[in-house]
């Protein structure tokens, strides 16, 4: 009876384990123009591994698409954590959403919630974007200059 017990406990344990949520990729797509506009650029840059994309508005309520070479910072955090993948031509490249900058901290869960129960200080980070590359564009998928 002890042993039928412990067995049954051990196939739960197993079921429970193999029935824990598996983390999918959300897939942005983008109007036509506006992939084919950025696919192009992607063409013109010899190694796009690491490339991540960032999607913010302007304050017209247009959106931005911006392309972020590989990352050695703090940034790199968001794209490593990132569930939100952009499809373009065939190929995924994580997806970071400005919000993300403005509202979270680009370190650990545990280890932010640690110095918020603490009072300590948590690191944030200011992201500048000169001379990078973007397309503006509006629901409708026209590009705005």
């Amino acid at each position: 009876m002890k042993k039928s017990i412990l067995i049954l406990l051990i196939l739960l344990s197993l079921v429970s384990c193999s029935s824990q949520k598996v983390k999918s990729k959300i897939i942005y797509t983008l109007p036509f123009v506006v992939t084919e506009k950025i696919y192009e650029k992607l063409k013109m840059i010899d190694n796009t591994d690491g490339i991540s994309f960032t999607l913010g508005n302007d304050t017209g309520g247009n959106y931005i698409i911006y392309i972020n070479m590989p990352k050695q910072d703090e940034y790199k955090f968001w794209v490593e954590n990132t569930n939100r993948v952009i499809l373009i031509k065939e190929k995924t490249y994580p997806l970071v959403l400005e919000s993300d900058e403005y509202f979270s901290y680009p370190e650990d869960e545990k280890l932010v919630l640690r110095k918020l129960e603490q009072e300590e200080s948590i690191r944030k980070m200011t992201v500048m974007r000169d001379n990078v590359f973007n397309v503006r564009f509006n629901l409708n998928g026209e590009i705005i200059k």
